[in-house]
């Protein structure tokens, strides 16, 4: 099973994957605790992974519904991204060398790259999803209203 990552609302990166990772119900509180560990992005593949050191948090209730956004643990597998990427990444520098300083929105912008680039994989899940449906309703089975044709 491949891990999940989440960009934290302060803009530091997680997982849920590893042997720290995971969730447990609290019985008490009615709600899941998720405990998500450092995750670090390889500066040459742009991929995620786990990260060795660092402090897990714990997180009351689902990531997505707490603040935490969804991200592609591979951004630049799919080629268009990659070259949007590439783009943003050269128009940055270019900002800063003409400038003398970062662009004022830089994080901004690679955060809302983050959410492209985790698009192709959200929509791979939801076409699983769709078809999985469609399986389990019979629909591919040649089943209507439950009756075979």
């Amino acid at each position: 099973m491949q891990s999940i990552f989440w960009r934290g609302p302060d803009g530091r990166h997680w997982t849920e994957g590893g042997t720290e990772g995971g969730a447990d119900f609290d019985p008490v509180a009615q709600v899941w605790i998720y405990r998500l560990i450092p995750a670090v992005q390889d500066p040459d593949t742009g991929r995620w992974s786990a990260r060795s050191a660092g402090r897990p948090v714990e997180v009351s209730g689902h990531p997505e519904q707490v603040g935490y956004t969804r991200v592609s643990a591979d951004p630049l597998g799919e080629p268009r991204i990659a070259r949007l990427y590439a783009g943003l990444v050269e128009l940055l520098a270019d900002y800063e060398q003409s400038v003398g300083q970062p662009h004022p929105h830089a994080g901004e912008l690679h955060a809302l790259f983050e959410d492209v680039a985790a698009l192709p994989e959200e929509l791979r899940r939801r076409g699983r999803a769709a078809a999985q449906t469609a399986a389990q309703s019979g629909f591919q089975r040649g089943q209507r209203n439950g009756r075979r044709r």
